[in-house]
């Protein structure tokens, strides 16, 4: 059972239950797999008159959910007015780190991260992590698990690596003495 410490939203209650997994050496293929049995396995043995749209669950980026969608959790259901239907969807490659403020005069971006600061970024994102470029481009290990348009989970592999976590609060401008 958790409490949520965040604003109320209409889509999220503050009381919750949550499977909080810590696993060690895995990527995110490894958590997705693990988690996505784990729902089909839920939806069979327990609601056998529900239906899953499809298996494996589909996946699509944030940036083709929000282009198609207008949202990071797009309803895909092929049909919405069955209320057997279950259509699992999972929304991956969410950027690291998004602006703080677009009309900054002198033209410098300040960042602050998308889903958490712990996030890894994706190993093919790392070496221009490092060296504080490209930023807009930078794709994180998080992803989204969505059923029926509401977001019902999601994580990401976290950055374990001292340098690289230093360089995401320096990122988002932090001082040395705040890192420590």
């Amino acid at each position: 059972k958790c409490f949520r410490d965040e604003d109320l939203r209409a889509d999220r209650q503050p009381e919750f239950t949550q499977l909080d997994m810590e696993m060690a050496f895995v990527n995110e293929e490894d958590v997705m797999a693990l988690n996505e049995q784990l729902l089909i396995d839920i939806v069979t043995e327990l609601y056998p008159e529900k239906r899953i749209q499809q298996v494996p669950f589909p996946r699509i980026t944030y940036k083709e959910s929000m282009e198609k969608y207008g949202n990071d959790r797009p309803d895909i259901r092929e049909d919405k007015n069955d209320p057997n239907l279950l259509a699992f969807v999972w929304v991956v490659d969410f950027p690291l780190f998004e602006k703080t403020d677009e009309d900054n005069v002198d033209d410098t971006a300040e960042w602050t991260f998308t889903h958490n600061p712990f996030s890894k970024p994706k190993d093919e994102y790392m070496q221009d992590f490092l060296a504080k470029q490209n930023m807009e481009n930078i794709l994180s290990t998080q992803y989204d698990i969505v059923l029926n348009g509401f977001e019902i989970g999601g994580g990401s592999i976290r950055n374990h690596m001292p340098q690289a976590q230093r360089t995401t609060f320096e990122i988002m401008g932090y001082s040395n003495e705040r890192i420590e």
